[in-house]
């Protein structure tokens, strides 16, 4: 069969102009992303992995063969964004990459309500910075109660501060698979879809056997306050940063009772970032926002509009990042580094910082001996280590080979996947075992 590519596939039947005038009118299925107006309104990148299964093409064939040639961005340095960890990043605002996808698959496939899919929109009004959950997280009721055509993965659940789903009053479940790594399916046959799990491709998320908790009153009120927020952006609403910053100074004179920075320490806010929201030195962030809120008893929602009344006070503290450790003496910093250079398990320097509570920078400084001594133990457990895997591998690589001559096969990429599961194509560890088998076996010959 020749190697069609995937790109070919979707322009298919066109000649080079009318394909080159396709990709800039928009070539690819103008789908109508799901819940528009909604809290649940889903997020970008659940929007393109559902583009990806409707042309019937990976995600990866999708971004880099055909968007690629929408935008000025090189996409494939992104590296397998279908099984990339920083998605949560793009749903919620990542101007590197949330503006760039977002502008190809709307020059793409012509819908312009894409841009809606994102917080990109409350740049500048809100601090959108570490607001995205650092791993994916779905409410199992919710798959099980939508048709597989309709399932999709809202931006609501990748926000760090909801914890649960505001529909079904139930804590979110973090994506992970419940059964056997021999039950996986092969990485050239999972699918990157809503509702499916990657690994075993078991629907709504079945394999998962973690249990169903419930919420408690202050999760579900957070997670409410977010979802009309969502709900807002996604049908169109814009909000101004002058507004907002009004709204700010209004709830922190209520909360403080006429004098706006009391409402600092009854909030867990630190003053001098108070002092600078109130002046619109910087944009709030959206966790002491919403205890700005919480201890105002107003909607979040009406105070980005401008205008809000006061009705129930929700017991929702900010808590802070907690303080790094006081910095021990001297001669009990080293003792520990010491104790780490006679652990068998060879930790880093990053490790043994982290351990201390201190910079790694300031731990070379002062102990720059020790240090070196530290990089040079893990380097050579390292290397130690890597030695031990391609060992293993030429192990492992040379029974596959014994096994495929005995039955009369050629030791190729192909044989070697479909005897074994291993894939020992050009960059893998096995590709110079591949290599040196097929030479023994020549040399056989």
């Amino acid at each position: 069969m020749p190697n069609i590519s995937r790109d070919a596939c979707l322009f298919e039947g066109l000649d080079s102009p009318e394909r080159e005038d396709a990709r800039r009118v928009g070539a690819l299925y103008d789908l109508i992303p799901q819940g528009l107006g909604e809290g649940h309104c889903e997020s970008l990148v659940s929007y393109l992995r559902r583009l990806a299964f409707a042309h019937g093409v990976s995600v990866d064939d999708l971004v880099i063969k055909v968007l690629s040639s929408y935008s000025s961005v090189d996409f494939a340095i992104w590296r397998h964004f279908s099984t990339w960890s920083r998605r949560s990043s793009i749903n919620i605002y990542t101007p590197q990459r949330t503006v760039p996808l977002r502008d190809a698959l709307l020059q793409a496939t012509g819908v312009q309500s894409l841009g809606l899919l994102s917080f990109a929109t409350l740049e500048g009004v809100i601090d959108l910075s570490r607001m995205s959950s650092a791993i994916e997280r779905y409410c199992p009721m919710c798959d099980d109660s939508v048709p597989f055509d309709q399932v999709s993965h809202p931006m609501l659940w990748d926000l760090k501060m909801v914890s649960c789903c505001p529909v079904h009053a139930v804590r979110l479940v973090p994506n992970t698979c419940g059964k056997d790594i021999s039950e996986h399916r092969s990485r050239w046959c999972r699918i990157h879809l809503p509702g499916v799990c990657v690994k075993c491709g078991a629907l709504a998320y079945r394999c998962n056997r973690q249990p169903q908790l419930p919420a408690t009153s202050t999760e579900m009120w957070i997670a409410r306050q977010s979802a009309a927020l969502i709900a807002a952006i996604s049908g169109g609403e814009r909000f101004s940063a002058n507004s907002l910053r009004e709204g700010i100074v209004s709830m922190a004179s209520v909360v403080g009772g006429g004098y706006p920075f009391r409402a600092a320490s009854q909030c867990g806010i630190n003053k001098a970032r108070l002092h600078d929201w109130i002046h619109g030195v910087r944009p709030i962030g959206y966790s002491p926002l919403l205890a700005l809120v919480a201890a105002a008893g107003v909607d979040l929602l009406d105070v980005m509009r401008g205008a809000f009344e006061p009705k129930e006070v929700i017991g929702f503290r900010y808590s802070s990042c907690p303080r790094r450790k006081q910095t021990q003496a001297s001669d009990e910093l080293r003792q520990k580094i010491q104790t780490a250079l006679d652990d068998p398990d060879c930790p880093s320097v990053t490790a043994v910082s982290a351990l201390l509570g201190c910079d790694r920078s300031t731990l070379k400084k002062l102990y720059p001996l020790e240090c070196s001594q530290l990089v040079v133990k893990w380097q050579s457990k390292r290397s130690s280590d890597t030695r031990k895997r391609r060992a293993e591998a030429f192990s492992e690589m040379s029974a596959i080979a014994e096994t495929l001559r005995s039955a009369g096969k050629e030791i190729t990429v192909r044989n070697v996947w479909i005897q074994s599961g291993v894939l020992a194509g050009k960059g893998s560890r096995y590709e110079a075992a591949l290599r040196v088998e097929r030479d023994k076996g020549r040399e056989d010959l």
